[in-house]
């Protein structure tokens, strides 16, 4: 099927795919969530588009991010032209495995249902292109080696009703008490740093055996595959007669690969996510997190440069007819 070409015009304010992502400090933190409840909202958003099970919820821990991204800009013709822009990122991250036709495709996979970013460009470009449930927050700070509390703040209410205006206010803290005296572990490559992702999200016995499973798969898994990942999206828009119905529905997937890794270590201290529950953003519900302080499990950081390559279109809903 051949698609239109893309009617531009004036006023555009987002890059198109690829992006190369330069200086990016990348923090993660591993917070035990619900697996069941992970399963439920993969199922409901992804699929269900899709008509069947394809994707599997890999573990019970939710992956929190905080990327700072120091320079993104688009690879391709005419929007390499256009500039770049600086921003900063909080996501959280279901991890997943895709079966196709009852085969496990060899591929660790992210989806993700919230996204907080601090520039309307990346927002604007991450819902129009590949659907990314991105909104836009105030996070602090934007420098990637402070120690103090990373905050989230976005227009929320905390309760739906026709009488409260929607405002700036606190959703997420991911807070760090730096008196805990433990060593810090360095990661010399993207490898060891997915293979130490891999066997805290599943167990050290079973990650090592999922390791080598996927090693068996791809010959070169364990050089190239590992340090990249797909991730996953449902792409949607709402109908114009019918807003409760979408006039266009999909599962994009989009690989992230590393091309430089610069260093990488386990985050030192103790680590807390602190949700603050409101309506708009169900992450409790959603997630199976806990309201307020909840400990991180594990936490690492990471520099480098990433990828973010052209998606693909999993699958499409039907449209049903009449």
């Amino acid at each position: 099927m051949s698609l239109p070409q893309y009617i531009e015009r004036g006023g555009r304010q987002f890059l198109c795919q690829p992006y190369m992502f330069n200086d990016v400090t990348l923090r993660s933190f591993f917070v035990k969530g619900s697996h069941d409840k992970m399963q439920a909202i993969t199922d409901a958003m992804v699929n269900s588009v899709l008509g069947e099970t394809v994707y599997h919820v890999l573990s019970d821990q939710v992956v929190m991010l905080v990327t700072n991204v120091g320079h993104c800009n688009s690879e391709n013709f005419p929007d390499n032209r256009m500039g770049f822009l600086e921003y900063m990122e909080v996501s959280a991250w279901i991890p997943v495995v895709r079966f196709e036709q009852g085969k496990l495709i060899p591929k660790i996979g992210l989806f993700s249902p919230y996204l907080w970013v601090n520039h309307p460009m990346a927002l604007l470009a991450g819902r129009e292109v590949f659907g990314c449930p991105k909104a836009l927050a105030d996070i602090q700070p934007t420098d990637p080696t402070s120690r103090a509390t990373v905050t989230v703040d976005t227009y929320l209410e905390n309760e739906y009703s026709p009488k409260t205006e929607w405002t700036s206010q606190r959703l997420l803290e991911i807070q760090t008490d730096h008196s805990d005296p433990s060593e810090h572990v360095h990661h010399d490559s993207m490898e060891d740093v997915v293979k130490d992702w891999i066997r805290k999200l599943v167990g050290n016995v079973a990650g090592t055996v999922l390791i080598h499973a996927l090693d068996h798969e791809l010959d070169v898994l364990a050089h190239h595959d590992l340090i990249s990942s797909n991730l996953v999206f449902l792409k949607q828009f709402r109908d114009a007669e019918d807003g409760s119905k979408a006039c266009y529905q999909s599962v994009v997937e989009a690989p992230l690969s590393i091309t430089e890794f610069r260093t990488g270590s386990t985050l030192p201290g103790n680590h807390e996510v602190v949700v603050h529950e409101c309506d708009p953003f169900p992450l409790c519900d959603d997630l199976g997190l806990v309201p307020g302080p909840q400990k991180v499990e594990f936490a690492t950081v990471m520099t480098g440069d990433f990828l973010f390559h052209a998606g693909h279109t999993v699958g499409t809903a039907k449209v049903q007819s009449t």
